[in-house]
């Protein structure tokens, strides 16, 4: 029973502390996901990776035709190729935010069309990984007893993944990712807008 009383009186002492604290911002940029989803020079290999599973998932279970995403169906042929040449975009320049800056600057639907294959990318490598465990751990020590965000809290982020809110997620199973995000009131996100349900 004294443990009990320990974390209750921890929990309550924690919570009189967030609601006197300043405003307090997180700004996660590149890396902050980087035990779940890789940073920019090992997207490359990871490509391959994925292609691979991906190819090998579906020639195993035989439905060859379409894999179905948050946001629609695509063909498994289309998408392996896809990621493929992604997979050779980031090998043969600097960065693929380098890349990217070319292509807007010269030819806006390639540039589309290379934020659509990193968004499949993106997305296909959250689906099979799990949430990183750091954001777990950071949520579990600020989130309140109402699975909330203190609102002295704001964060700001700039990646590419959707690690924080799926991991928000898991503290609230009934919402989704685009919930999450604003429940979070996240801003500056650099992803787009995923429903999963």
């Amino acid at each position: 029973m004294k443990t009990l009383k320990f974390i209750t009186n921890f929990k309550h002492l924690l919570n009189v502390n967030i609601k006197y604290m300043a405003t307090v911002g997180y700004l996660l940029g590149a890396g902050a996901s980087a035990q779940c989803i890789p940073v920019v020079n090992g997207m490359s290999n990871d490509l391959r990776v994925i292609v691979g599973q991906l190819y090998g998932y579906f020639m195993q279970s035989g439905e060859y035709g379409e894999m179905f995403l948050p946001n629609g169906a695509i063909g498994v042929k289309k998408a392996g190729n896809a990621l493929t040449k992604l997979s050779e975009i980031c090998e043969n320049h600097y960065s693929v935010d380098t890349y990217a800056k070319k292509l807007f600057l010269t030819n806006i639907n390639a540039f589309e069309k290379l934020k659509l294959d990193l968004s499949l990318y993106f997305t296909l490598r959250q689906i099979i990984t799990n949430s990183d465990k750091r954001y777990d751990n950071f949520f579990s020590s600020i989130i309140t007893s109402e699975n909330k965000l203190p609102s002295q809290i704001k964060i700001i982020s700039w990646n590419y993944d959707f690690q924080l809110e799926k991991s928000y997620c898991q503290f609230n199973p009934q919402i989704d990712i685009n919930m999450a995000r604003a429940l979070l009131g996240i801003t500056g996100i650099a992803t787009i807008k995923w429903t999963f349900s």
